[in-house]
């Protein structure tokens, strides 16, 4: 594993600060497309549109996804995957090792 240019051994902390920075574009990006974002939790949101429910949670790494409509959860996949290298793993069966 390579270190991105301008960070040394010592950069964990900017990679996190780099990480962080890039969720926050996609997730704005979101807001713009009608998702709500929890006031409680920063990283749940939530779009609610006619009888379509779409839920977006971010732990760590790990994004679940849950929504009725497939169509829609597709494109949000696709979505996501423009930004990050995304691995579907199916039907949630654990989440953080739970």
């Amino acid at each position: 594993m390579e270190l991105p240019l301008g960070y040394n051994n010592n950069s964990l902390y900017g990679l996190k600060q780099v990480w962080n920075t890039r969720v926050y574009c996609v997730f704005i990006a979101l807001t713009d497309a009608r998702y709500k974002q929890s006031k409680v939790y920063y990283l749940l949101f939530i779009q609610l549109q006619e009888s379509s429910l779409i839920v977006i949670l971010v732990c760590v790494n790990d994004v679940i996804l849950v929504g009725k409509d497939v169509k829609k959860v597709q494109k949000l996949k696709r979505f996501l995957n423009d930004w990050f290298k995304l691995k579907d793993l199916g039907n949630l069966k654990y989440l953080l090792g739970i």
